[in-house]
């Protein structure tokens, strides 16, 4: 399965470039599909990307695709059922971008 090209960056990213820059964001299920996608327009717009899911060599994939077009992405192969590998998919990220950046849910201020 091959992986779609990303945009550019400034290629039609407009407001979720002002609201992605600079950010680090995991993205589950990122090996194909959905998942895949928007790891890679959250990368476009200028976001730094943690790439999770369980098939390696299609995470791999994704996280040379968005690096080629001049994006960050991190792969880090992890099972999200399994609590431990959630917790070692956060420290990696924490280590390779200093941050994560959490979305609010809806009511808080």
């Amino acid at each position: 399965m091959g992986t779609a090209a990303m945009p550019h960056f400034g290629e039609g990213n407009g407001d979720l470039s002002k609201l992605l820059a600079s950010k680090v964001a995991i993205i589950t299920g990122a090996s194909r599909g959905i998942g895949a996608a928007a790891a890679q327009t959250f990368a476009a717009a200028g976001a730094a990307v943690v790439l999770a899911a369980r098939d390696e060599r299609a995470l791999r994939a994704v996280a040379d695709n968005i690096a080629s077009h001049g994006g960050r992405a991190l792969a880090v192969p992890t099972d999200v059922g399994d609590p431990q590998a959630v917790q070692r998919l956060v420290e990696r990220a924490v280590e390779a971008y200093g941050r994560l950046c959490w979305p609010r849910e809806a009511g808080q201020s």
